[in-house]
C-alpha cells in the first residue's frame, strides 16, 4: 500500500450547518520508499465545517494520534479557510496553511502560505 491506499475509518457528527469530522487510519507497511513517511502523515486527522447562508468555514488539523513523545515536537499541520459564496457555482476563497504535509512530495518540509482564489461549487 501506499500512502495513498490504506484503510479510513471516520466518526463524524453533524448538526445544523456545524460538521465535525475526525478520520484514523492504521498504518500498513508496504513500500520503504519514505521510511518516515507515518511520521509527519500520522495516524488521522480531524476537520471541523461550519456552513452559514453564504459563508464557510473549514478547519482542518492533520497528524492525530502520532506518538509525539517520540519526535519532540508535532509534524502536524492546520488548514485554516473561507468561502464566501457569490451564487450556486462560485464562491471567493481564502484559505491559511502552517504546518508540514502541504504535497505529498514536500510531507518533510515546513510552509506556511496564504491562498486566494475562487472555488467551484462551493
Amino acid at each position: 500500500m501506499s500512502a495513498g491506499q490504506r484503510p479510513v475509518f471516520h466518526l463524524v457528527w453533524q448538526k445544523g450547518g456545524l460538521k465535525l469530522n475526525v478520520a484514523y487510519w492504521p498504518y500498513i507497511p508496504y513500500n520503504q520508499s519514505n521510511p518516515n513517511l507515518i511520521d509527519y502523515m500520522g495516524y488521522g486527522n480531524a476537520w471541523l465545517d461550519y456552513r452559514r447562508g453564504r459563508h464557510h468555514f473549514e478547519m482542518r488539523i492533520y497528524d492525530l494520534f502520532t506518538r509525539y513523545w517520540e519526535f519532540k515536537r508535532w509534524h502536524g499541520a492546520i488548514r485554516l479557510s473561507y468561502t464566501y459564496r457569490i451564487n450556486s457555482f462560485v464562491g471567493l476563497y481564502i484559505q491559511y496553511f502552517n504546518g508540514y504535509g502541504d504535497g505529498l512530495y514536500e510531507y518533510d518540509v515546513f510552509s506556511n502560505r496564504l491562498g486566494v482564489g475562487i472555488r467551484l461549487n462551493p
